[in-house]
């Protein structure tokens, strides 16, 4: 391997150049937007028409909506990300041993991959609001479970589930609901203010959940925070 035959750091920049230089060659060559298209009638002394439909970005950073929105992934995501990283410290914590934790932590991969594609046929009939409310509940629903003292295997397989759920349906409901709300004549500059605030609780979620197991020796405050 890699590790093996050079070291760590070597190793990372590898896989790092090559996936992203993968990546970045595809984008470069194959990928045309708004921006190409216009420049290219223009080349051609043909004026562009093409007007995406929108909000301005000054109207949008303005409004009580965005605020309520970036506020909402805020508070959702900051409870996901910390039941995400801490979730098989808080199956240890509930009794499991680690490794029937680790072991019941890999049905959370195929509930993600899944919970994607339904929530993609979802947004086609369904309202994309419904959707992640629903799922953002689930996690009250993994807090509840959680919280239960019980040796059932079954019962500890839920909130995996639930969380994993959640996560499917964040990586792609936000920029959809995105461009839903306020969208696409600014999509670019918007999502990037979404973007950064869904990194806010990347870190914050994880330092917050350690942080309450640390003062109290149990992760029973967070859960219980997270059921409303």
């Amino acid at each position: 391997t890699l590790i093996t035959a050079f070291d760590v750091g070597v190793a990372s920049m590898v896989m790092g150049l090559g996936w992203g230089g993968v990546a970045g060659l595809s984008c470069l060559f194959f990928f045309r937007c708004r921006i190409d298209r216009n420049a290219a009638a223009a080349k051609l002394g043909i004026k562009a028409t093409e007007n995406l439909p929108g909000l301005a970005a000054r109207d949008v950073f303005g409004s009580g909506r965005f605020a309520r929105f970036l506020a909402a992934i805020l508070i959702g995501n900051t409870l996901y990300v910390a039941m995400y990283v801490h979730m098989i410290p808080m199956l240890v914590w509930r009794g499991l041993p680690r490794e029937e934790a680790a072991w019941i932590l890999g049905f959370g991969g195929a509930a993600s991959i899944a919970s994607q594609a339904l929530c993609g046929v979802l947004a086609d009939r369904l309202p994309g609001r419904f959707i992640s409310a629903v799922s953002v509940s689930l996690l009250a629903v993994a807090s509840a479970f959680l919280l239960v003292p019980t040796g059932s295997l079954a019962v500890r397989v839920v909130p995996v589930l639930c969380v994993a759920v959640v996560g499917g349906e964040r990586i792609h409901m936000l920029s959809y609901l995105t461009t839903r709300y306020f969208g696409l004549k600014a999509f670019g500059t918007i999502f990037g203010v979404v973007a950064a605030t869904m990194a806010i609780p990347v870190g914050l979620g994880p330092l917050l959940a350690g942080y309450v197991y640390d003062r109290t020796g149990s992760y029973e405050l967070l859960l219980m925070v997270g059921i409303p």
